[in-house]
């Protein structure tokens, strides 16, 4: 019996063995992800799966805190607060608590029934979910 031989006949071994060690270091590289924060994030707000530009986020909110400072009573102006607001949320900009008070004041202030006031205010909702009971009263 050759040397060589016995490599061969051990083949289909072999290639178990690798097999099994190839399985095992995937296992182990899926072990390290951590799909638990993402799921936890999806949960908490369902519009997270995309990604926010942090940039764009932070200019559309400084430009429509500066288009409310100049016309604080704008309808139009207060739901394009309302928006960015949500938006920044969203990107990290803003926290929970300090946007959610804002976006209630907002609301609190304005009962307009055009379309871009209602469209404001289920993105807020999407991102404060806290805000539907406001939301869904009378003149919202």
């Amino acid at each position: 019996m050759r040397k060589d031989s016995g490599w061969v006949a051990a083949r289909g071994q072999i290639a178990w063995i690798l097999a099994l060690i190839v399985s095992t270091a995937i296992i182990v590289q899926l072990d390290r992800v951590d799909f638990g924060k993402r799921l936890a994030l999806l949960e908490k707000n369902p519009l997270a799966g995309g990604q926010l530009s942090v940039e764009a986020a932070t200019k559309a909110f400084a430009d429509a805190r500066t288009a409310l400072q100049a016309s604080p009573q704008d309808p139009h102006a207060r739901a394009v607060m309302l928006v960015a607001l949500s938006i920044a949320n969203q990107a990290g900009i803003v926290a929970d608590d300090t946007g959610q008070a804002e976006a209630q004041s907002l609301i609190a202030a304005a009962h307009p029934d055009d379309a871009l006031w209602q469209s404001a205010l289920i993105l807020a909702t999407a991102s404060f979910p806290a805000l539907e009971p406001a939301a869904a009263a009378p003149g919202n």
